[in-house]
């Protein structure tokens, strides 16, 4: 078990460490745990809540009671705000004894085992089986620039590269802002559903004419007819069942993209792409050699020796 403990900025997202946070000038008691803080302790923390987190004027803090924590000389209380008529999750704050410092608490285990149980065995894969050393997870949104970039990248130059020795697969995460992202990822897991090869090669495809899908018009009735047409030339050519995947495609069902999602929010994936190799977090679309690195790395830890690859004059 690894931990942390700084003392806490946050903002509307995450929580950054800071300076010290002084709360109180004085150095009294402030009673013990489980027990309702006093409203000027209350004020005071809000106060300083309020600073670190620049909160707008118009929001309002609320303060819980203080409970007992695992750190000594720090008791602990849930800090909320609702800003624009949303209420944030709760932040959970450390109180010192004395009632002068606020301070944040982070709890991280070390896993057993490097490999991350992202991968979830019912998607198509690139290289290796799910034994294979290195696991990549990657959140793709197929209507991202980024995405396509990192895809680009990425395939062929990793499995030739590494082989069988990595375990590839990808997760849906459309976001809200890209109209025909969600139908691109329901049409591609309707060629999933009965060919991994036909489904990266609409992945791929898709991500390559991004930037064409729409037409000249960039109507979003042009990119999904585009998609569509992406997806059924690729099951006729691949001797699918045309008429089952055409059936899919037209049911839009979505179940699946939303579950994604919802994983990925728990994972706390904000942006896309994000990959995670071997449970390693990394964002964006960052240069292929930055990411060998991390699987090379990934390998020796596991007393893999990387592959030895020339280098280009």
């Amino acid at each position: 078990m690894s931990i942390s403990f700084a003392v806490f900025r946050c903002t509307l997202f995450l929580c950054l460490t800071l300076g010290s946070a002084n709360i109180s000038q004085a150095g009294e008691i402030t009673g013990p745990p489980n027990q309702p803080l006093s409203p000027e302790l209350k004020w005071r923390i809000e106060v300083i809540f309020r600073s670190h987190a620049e909160l707008p004027p118009e929001s309002t803090v609320e303060v819980g009671p203080r409970v007992a924590s695992l750190v000594p000389g720090y008791d602990q209380v849930e800090v909320s705000y609702i800003a624009n008529g949303i209420h944030s999750k709760p932040v959970d704050l450390l109180l010192s004894k004395d009632g002068t410092k606020m301070a944040q608490f982070r709890e991280l285990e070390v896993p057993s085992t490097a490999l991350t149980s992202l991968a979830d065995e019912t998607r198509p894969r690139r290289g290796g089986p799910s034994t294979a050393p290195v696991r990549i997870v990657i959140f793709d949104d197929l209507e991202c620039p980024f995405c396509a970039r990192l895809n680009q990248t990425l395939f062929p130059a990793l499995l030739d590269r590494y082989g069988e020795q990595v375990h590839v697969v990808y997760r849906d995460m459309p976001s809200e802002g890209h109209p025909w992202a969600v139908r691109a990822a329901v049409d591609t897991n309707c060629l999933a559903k009965y060919n991994s090869t036909a489904y990266w090669e609409a992945v791929d495809q898709i991500h390559k004419v991004s930037s064409e899908l729409g037409g000249q018009e960039r109507t979003l009735a042009k990119a999904n007819e585009g998609i569509d047409a992406i997806v059924l030339r690729i099951a006729e050519r691949s001797h699918l069942d045309v008429t089952a995947v055409n059936a899919c495609v037209s049911k839009q069902d979505a179940g699946s993209i939303k579950q994604s999602q919802l994983e990925a929010e728990d994972l706390g994936v904000i942006r896309t792409p994000t990959l995670f190799i071997n449970g390693a977090k990394i964002e964006g679309a960052v240069p292929v050699t930055f990411l060998f690195q991390i699987i090379d790395d990934a390998l020796r830890s596991q007393g893999i020796r990387p592959p030895v690859v020339a280098i280009k004059k």
